[in-house]
């Protein structure tokens, strides 16, 4: 079992808009809710927003977003100062030890008990610090921040997913965003010594390169796959999808369910062109889920509301996917989709509340020990935690950890031992958190976080 656990004619609507335009500059922050949504500041330029990677018109986000929210959101309404972005040209790295306001950890992996990998962003505070790459590694008991590579102009760069096909090779994708909040791909490698940026390549739209990548899965260390989106000309959000075989990062077609928003959050390979990379359409409209058995990107039809955040495959006969059906702000219930070979079929009416407490949550992130021994975790509208673990054939929730806390990945070796990080707070006072399990229970570590 595994261990427990947003001229003078411009109104201030527009404005505010702008403000809630969602993680596509790096100066975010979670929502009070915790399930994913980011709330950020956005430069004039911008015209349009994401909710966790799925991008939608300012005007439908903000119709559906709580007067809290709005609150929050206004902490972010601030100049766009800034140099003239660069787009990667000029890099500095953060040295270990010292990290900035605004800490949070997004993605974890770890390639053995003694091996892991964190990976999100630190600064981007309301005086307008520029974002900075974060990494955090455990190679033998203790966590240290590694020195990694941050464009020195326009509003930063933040990671969001990371993969090791070996413990002495890992990738790291994200997104630079220059002065006007034009964001571009960003991949990092470390093949033993250092991490270093490769060059990645974007999609071309209103003459500019635009995309961000969320999430990567290798196969082995000459084959990668990482997934993402960009802004089309068109003004809608569409999938990106780039791979690695190994001669360098291209960008491979990517299907698009009909004329809106469609974007991808994570991808998980199971073996050599045997992918799959899950998503949402419009805000938590649909879920979306594209497959690739080596002929190809195809759409996989699948029914409902809502959105997938996260997939886990273990093998190419069973992968696991969460996030959250309903509506995506207060009223979203944890969803899990499997697929054993049969088909995607949806197991979140299998979750048993006997804890008891309120059932609406959202499901950001998933991985499994065996086909029958899997845990998510993600977040309450209150505030709290969900964490959810399967055994056998049901999934029961457990414990949640202290209020305060955002989970946004976990990674598990084997039955016994597995760690989530995330972050503590919100905005520029968050810290990174991290908290493992060794068989013995969750235990919150301390945040490699310190001001600036």
């Amino acid at each position: 079992m595994v261990a427990d656990q947003g001229d003078s004619r411009r109104s201030d609507y527009d404005a505010f808009s702008r403000a809630l335009t969602i993680h596509h500059e790096t100066r975010s922050i979670r929502d009070p809710w915790r399930h994913g949504l980011t709330i950020r500041r956005v430069c004039p330029a911008e015209k349009s927003a994401v909710v966790k990677g799925v991008h939608t018109r300012p005007t439908r986000l903000t119709a559906r977003l709580p007067s809290i929210a709005v609150l929050l959101a206004l902490v972010l309404l601030s100049s766009c100062n800034g140099s003239t972005g660069s787009n990667g040209s000029s890099w500095s790295s953060a040295s270990p030890g010292a990290t900035y306001n605004g800490s949070r950890l997004i993605s974890v992996v770890c390639a053995s008990r003694s091996h892991c990998i964190a990976v999100g962003l630190s600064g981007g505070s309301a005086s307008g610090t520029r974002t900075r790459t974060l990494i955090e590694e455990n190679a033998g008991g203790q966590w240290t921040i590694d020195p990694s590579p941050t464009e020195n102009n326009g509003l930063g760069s933040e990671l969001r997913g990371v993969a090791c096909p070996t413990t002495t090779h890992c990738i790291a994708v994200g997104s630079n965003s220059d002065s006007t909040s034009l964001q571009t791909t960003l991949i990092e490698e470390n093949t033993g010594s250092g991490w270093t940026v490769v060059p990645s390549p974007n999609a071309n739209a209103f003459g500019h390169q635009h995309g961000e990548l969320t999430s990567v899965s290798c196969v082995s260390a000459t084959h990668c796959i990482a997934v993402g989106q960009y802004e089309s000309s068109s003004g809608f959000f569409q999938t990106l999808i780039e791979e690695n075989t190994g001669s360098g990062w291209a960008i491979v077609p990517s299907p698009n369910s009909g004329g809106g928003d469609s974007g991808l959050n994570s991808v998980a390979c199971s073996g050599a062109g045997r992918c799959i990379a899950v998503g949402s359409i419009g805000i938590g409209s649909e879920p979306l889920i594209e497959d690739n058995d080596a002929r190809g990107w195809a759409i996989v039809a699948i029914s409902g509301a809502g959105g997938l955040y996260d997939v886990t495959c273990g093998s190419p006969t069973h992968c696991v996917a969460v996030g959250f059906s309903g509506s995506p702000i207060g009223d979203e219930q944890p969803v899990i989709l499997e697929n054993a070979g049969g088909g995607w079929s949806t197991r979140h009416s299998a979750i048993s509340y006997s804890s008891g407490g309120d059932p609406r949550a959202a499901l950001i992130s998933v991985t499994c020990a065996s086909s029958t021994n899997c845990i998510a975790v993600g977040n309450r509208p209150s505030g709290e935690t969900f964490m959810a673990e399967e055994t056998g054939s049901s999934w029961t929730v457990l414990p949640g950890l202290r209020i305060g806390l955002t989970l946004n990945s976990i990674a598990c070796v084997g039955s016994d031992y597995c760690v989530v990080v995330g972050e503590k707070g919100i905005n520029y006072l968050a810290q990174a958190l991290i908290v493992e399990n060794t068989g013995k229970g969750w235990a919150e570590l301390d945040g490699l976080s310190s001001r600036l």
